[in-house]
């Protein structure tokens, strides 16, 4: 029996311009056509807020199409209806969502075309072959995981889902901000204080590190094939760190640190998926530290610690910019790093602020991604090589998981 996908349009309403030309009632303000090249009969729902005869805010269907595979079909929208919208995709247990923003003109006949499945992501996460070292992988990372609307954040808000949500579209990398605040490890912005308390602004304290460690915890466990890198921007002391840690219970033995493997010791290079799978060491754990700005010989040992020192072991490249050039050159600590054999490579695609999500989808676009990619290896970044790891504001947007499969895939081919 053919599975059947629903596709729900979702239109919002908001005040039209002064000078935008008037959508009056009885004439077809929009046309949205939607062209379904997946293997299977998609139904296509398009719903908006008061369509007529209903109360204001309520949500009604307006129209539905069934549309064959390779056919497409076009649903005339009427008054009141202004060009933004949704349209949620239910799939499989799925939902896939993609956002479209008008100016707020109600035009008298809007023009849309929307390919189902290319114009809906990010696309599905696709597990590497074993056989690929860590270094040779590369995964999607969500810049400030934390700081999401689902955890309360809103003037500051640079994720729209939580870290499980995360998890669920593919990101396999978490970047945290951890301070010591109120006798906790949290997560947050700028010590935590009153900046901090108004860039939230919605109720609620802040998440707390061991509460982050333990959403991905129970993630690995359940999904004994997957690996997770979390990179921490810390203010805090190390063995504070790792009471959180050792909290988490059985957190600590999934860690891959440097006293089980150390990339040094074997030339830079880490170990493959499948000895990380077999061996339950499927977190590796990144920890911004001041001293690594001096010569590692001078550096305190410290043989207990369950992180790798950050620009010990990767180049990473400027953040805060989507300029061509500079984004294609590395941040001052990663520049002035003396470590040899830095086989890794952070990629960082997000602006000095939160964008909004619009934004964001443009930004995370999977053929923007690929050619800003291109272009910093053409340059000579990180040695030339493709990234491990993209970070982006807004993971849910655009298409990073695309990206990084594709990363993936050549490699594959090449290490089979």
């Amino acid at each position: 029996m053919k599975q059947k996908i629903i596709i729900a349009l979702v239109f919002l309403f908001h005040l039209p311009q002064l000078n935008a030309k008037i959508c009056v009632p009885g004439i077809v303000c929009a046309k949205i056509t939607v062209q379904n090249t997946a293997q299977e009969q998609i139904t296509v729902i398009a719903t908006r807020i008061g369509c007529a005869g209903t109360s204001e805010g309520e949500t009604v269907t307006c129209r539905t199409k069934k549309i064959a595979p390779g056919k497409s079909e076009t649903l005339d929208i009427k008054y009141p209806y202004t060009g933004n919208y949704n349209i949620i995709v239910h799939k499989r247990g799925k939902k896939y969502e993609l956002e479209k923003t008008r100016d707020g003109s109600r035009a008298a006949e809007d023009k849309e075309t929307i390919i189902f499945p290319q114009d809906f992501g990010p696309q599905d996460w696709i597990l590497p072959i074993p056989n690929l070292r860590y270094d040779q992988t590369a995964f999607a990372v969500a810049h400030n995981a934390f700081s999401s609307r689902d955890e309360g954040w809103k003037l500051y808000q640079q994720q729209n889902r939580n870290i499980p949500g995360q998890l669920l579209v593919g990101i396999r990398g978490f970047m945290l901000d951890t301070y010591y605040y109120e006798k906790k490890v949290v997560l947050c912005h700028q010590s935590c204080g009153i900046v901090s308390a108004l860039q939230k602004m919605k109720g609620g304290g802040y998440q707390t590190l061991q509460n982050a460690l333990a959403q991905i915890k129970d993630f690995l466990d359940k999904n004994p094939k997957e690996i997770i890198t979390v990179f921490l921007e810390n203010k805090v002391k190390n063995d504070i760190l790792k009471k959180d840690i050792h909290n988490v219970s059985g957190l600590a033995n999934m860690i891959l640190s440097k006293q089980v493997w150390d990339p040094n010791k074997h030339n830079g290079e880490w170990p493959t998926l499948a000895w990380m799978q077999k061996n339950n060491k499927r977190l590796v754990m990144f920890n911004e530290d001041k001293s690594q700005q001096v010569d590692p010989k001078n550096r305190p040992v410290r043989n207990d610690d369950p992180f790798f020192a950050t620009w010990d072991y990767l180049f990473e490249s400027q953040y805060g910019t989507f300029d061509k050039e500079k984004s294609c050159t590395q941040r001052k600590e990663s520049a002035a790093s003396q470590a040899k054999n830095r086989s890794l490579y952070l990629f960082n695609w997000f602006g000095t602020v939160a964008k909004s999500a619009a934004d964001s989808r443009k930004a995370n676009s999977s053929q923007r991604l690929m050619n800003q990619i291109n272009y910093c290896k053409s340059k000579g970044l990180a040695n030339g090589k493709s990234p491990n790891f993209i970070a982006v504001d807004f993971a849910d947007k655009g298409n990073v998981t695309k990206v990084v499969n594709i990363l993936n895939t050549p490699i594959a081919k090449n290490t089979i």
